[in-house]
């Protein structure tokens, strides 16, 4: 039953048991991830996701909109199913 149910992120982690909050939170990202804490809002913001664009699309080249860097590196290896299991 629960393969059959489509829930928001905050369901994800209660359904999985996975952590959802915090400097690891994404699931796909796991150890390359790049998270910052704000200062004043004490929010934790995730970095490098303009890492899942094409390589040619036209946000990988905007550095001030984003954090100052242009984005050249791809996205992450896929895991096998050895490291899944």
């Amino acid at each position: 039953m629960l393969f059959c149910t489509i829930n928001d992120f905050l369901a994800y982690g209660n359904l999985s048991g996975y952590s959802v909050k915090g400097h690891k939170a994404c699931p796909i990202c796991e150890e390359e991830n790049a998270s910052k804490q704000l200062k004043h809002g004490m929010k934790t913001i995730y970095l490098r996701h303009r890492r899942f664009l094409r390589s040619h699309h036209p946000y990988r080249r905007l550095k001030k909109a984003f954090n100052g860097h242009k984005k050249t590196s791809g996205p992450p290896t896929p895991l096998t199913s050895v490291e899944v299991y």
